[in-house]
């Protein structure tokens, strides 16, 4: 009698190892293809900011990072269904602060494209309802970059009135 209940309390005993070792085996479970996209996504979108706070533009900011980066966003959304909640948490962020990215890269580069040094349009096809249009958005998400240009992106009366003059 003793030595069945000896052989019953190792066979539990080790059905439970076996399913804890079971469960770790799924827990260190492969990463999903999409997991290298997804990281190198985070990293090229990290790189076109110059704080860890997603606030100011970095240097780099220019069209081609932005064009590598827009390149990973469509291979991970490819992938997008073998991503975890967490993963697709962390793949909508990315997205979000890519399309902020482009938002302030357009406005830089109309405010150093199309303005001259007098700070007057020299383009006559210039788009401004396209401008309002990112530099609302900016103010409502990206608030510290945009009140660091506020005063290019925003008309003065002495500019609207030498812009008519000339």
């Amino acid at each position: 009698m003793k030595m069945m209940v000896k052989a019953g309390g190792i066979i539990v005993l080790s059905g439970l190892l076996l399913a804890g070792c079971g469960n770790q085996a799924k827990a260190s479970a492969p990463k999903t293809a999409a997991q290298p996209q997804l990281t190198r996504l985070t990293k090229q979108v990290r790189n076109l900011y110059a704080d860890s706070k997603y606030e100011m533009p970095a240097k780099q900011l220019n069209r081609l990072a932005l064009t590598k980066a827009d390149k990973v966003e469509s291979k991970v959304y490819k992938l997008k269904g073998d991503l975890s909640k967490a993963q697709q948490k962390t793949f909508k962020v990315d997205q979000q602060q890519l399309r902020a990215a482009k938002k302030i890269f357009s406005v830089q580069d109309t405010l150093g494209v199309e303005l001259g040094k007098d700070q007057l349009l020299k383009d006559e096809n210039f788009k401004v309802e396209d401008f309002n249009n990112d530099f609302a958005y900016l103010l409502a998400h990206k608030a510290k970059f945009a009140a660091s240009i506020k005063d290019k992106a925003t008309p003065t009366r002495s500019r609207s009135q030498s812009n008519c003059t000339r």
